[in-house]
């Protein structure tokens, strides 16, 4: 009998669902409520931009109010689609249907959500494909105000979604079916002893949707003006453990920040320009904040979500600002090229760029090489800054060196006398911790036999201990370690199992082939 043992590579450090980017060509979302919007005739807004070859075909429907869009977007282009004002989610805690607006798309196009404003609130975020939804987050945002609160939103694209939130030490469970929404007001009945949902743990036993942030936030607590902050959340999946922040061009007061946990003993080094460190440990849920005037690297020894936050009018002198809120994706997930659409939302629009320092002679906006003069830079020289002001219109950021990645921030300020801040990352990979398991092929049976034995190494549960902390007991790895296989392809998938279902960690073939 024919007998092969084969050694599996995996490498990981939390949950792991696959290799992608912020292009895609299935997107669901919500817009979360807001202050004011109606009183401020607030229009939600969708924007695409196409990165492919050809031009796509794109369908933006909101199913609850029968609302649909069909334009073509040519390659390297981009459009707006403004939605009605009534796609925004009411302002009450709660459940709620018919708010899911969904983007389809025949070529991979990205999508940025934002609040159009009139004369009043506005921020942006990037939206995540539908396959790079997870089933685990953490929440940001910031303190209640007395009218305008900390809010988060889960939405589910299946039947029967059981989701359990954790915030504060307090524990709910609802269960949710296919398009229906959650919002949850820290304070309000579900948790009424919290004023921040930052730090909020979602669980769900399928893919959801997570978006957080703020109806009408202060930045800092009791700097007014106050502002919508909004974010779509990307799962556990796709956090990583190094972080650059950097400080907005038009901004000499510098910006707020916040690290949030998801594992238990997780200790960051917050390290300034200037070489000056602190060392935080946090537990799950738990944060650390601070001002940053200049580039900070964060860097911790498990995945941590980090937001950037613009300040309040009044701390920035009133000539322009508000706040708006930033999730920085970490350096492990930085892309290679970049396209995007600026809006045009807010007067004053510009772009940080953050690259390897090996590299930063070599960044091109629209293909234009860009001047390293005034270029910012961490204290140990491993990432550089450059910072630029940008018209409304289509770009592209790339690297003239293939290998090199970069991140792109988006974001713009209004001056007197209406004040308006908005921000989001351009895109990102979510290629977190690769999991590598290789396809056997190899096989052949003993002449005459029908099967052959194959065996492997099982992965390990090194990276998942830290769960157990957040109240999730880990269990096993399925998937097995061998078997006697026939003549043809079998899938085997691996999977790591939680009370609250499985994550699957990869798939291979094994294929045998007979032996006359």
């Amino acid at each position: 009998m024919a007998v092969l043992q084969v050694v599996l590579l995996v490498i990981l450090c939390h949950e792991v669902m696959g290799i992608s980017d912020t292009f895609g060509t299935e997107f669901a979302f919500v817009f979360p409520s807001l202050f004011g919007h109606v009183d401020f005739n607030i229009n939600p807004r969708v924007i695409i931009t196409n990165q492919a070859a050809n031009a796509a075909t794109v369908t933006v429907t909101v199913p609850g109010l029968g609302f649909t869009n069909t334009p073509t977007i040519a390659s390297g282009a981009s459009t707006i689609i403004s939605l009605p004002m009534s796609a925004i989610i009411p302002g009450s805690n709660g459940l709620h249907s018919g708010y899911m607006i969904f983007v389809t798309s025949t070529e991979p196009v990205s999508v940025v959500g934002d609040y159009a404003p009139v004369v009043a609130t506005v921020d942006s975020f990037v939206v995540l494909p539908t396959d790079m939804l997870g089933r685990f987050y953490i929440a940001a945002s910031y303190d209640n105000l007395p009218d305008a609160f900390s809010e988060l939103v889960i939405s589910a694209l299946d039947d029967n979604t059981i989701v359990s939130i954790t915030i504060g030490g307090q524990t709910i469970a609802r269960t949710l079916n296919q398009y229906e929404s959650y919002q949850i007001y820290a304070g309000d009945v579900d948790f009424p002893a919290i004023n921040d949902v930052t730090g909020a743990f979602v669980n769900a036993d399928k893919p959801v949707i997570v978006m957080s942030g703020h109806t009408c936030a202060n930045i800092p607590l009791g700097v007014p003006a106050c502002d919508v902050i909004i974010g779509q959340v990307p799962p556990l999946t796709s956090l990583g453990s190094n972080h650059v922040l950097t400080p907005f061009l038009t901004y000499t007061v510098g910006y707020r920040f916040r690290v949030i946990a998801t594992l238990c003993e997780t200790v960051i080094t917050v390290t300034l320009s200037d070489g000056t460190s602190s060392m935080h440990t946090l537990q799950p849920h738990d944060f650390y904040e601070s001002t940053g005037t200049t580039v900070v690297k964060v860097s911790s020894d498990n995945p941590v979500l980090v937001a950037q936050y613009c300040l309040g009018t009044d701390l920035v002198g009133g000539a322009f600002g508000d706040p708006c809120m930033i999730i920085v994706p970490a350096t492990e997930l930085f892309s290679e090229e970049i396209s995007f659409r600026v809006t045009g939302i807010t007067d004053i629009e510009h772009i940080n760029i953050i690259t390897e320092c090996a590299y930063s002679n070599m960044v091109y906006l629209d293909n234009t090489l860009l001047s390293t003069t005034g270029m910012l830079q961490t204290f140990d020289g491993e990432f550089c800054v450059l910072r630029a002001a940008i018209t409304s219109g289509s770009h592209s950021v790339r690297n003239g060196d293939a290998s090199a990645s970069l991140l792109v921030l988006e974001y713009g300020f209004n001056s007197d006398p209406m004040q308006h801040a908005h921000g989001h990352v351009a895109g990102f990979n979510l290629n977190t911790i690769p999991v590598i398991l290789n396809d056997i092929t190899d096989v052949c049976t003993d002449p005459g036999e029908a099967t052959a034995v194959v065996t492997w190494t099982q992965p390990s549960m090194t990276g998942f201990e830290n769960f157990d902390c957040m109240g999730l007991s880990s269990n096993s790895i399925s998937g097995g370690s061998g078997g006697m296989f026939g003549v043809g392809n079998t899938t085997v998938t691996t999977t790591i199992s939680f009370d609250s279902g499985d994550i699957v960690l990869g798939s291979f073939i094994i294929s045998v082939q007979g032996s006359s």
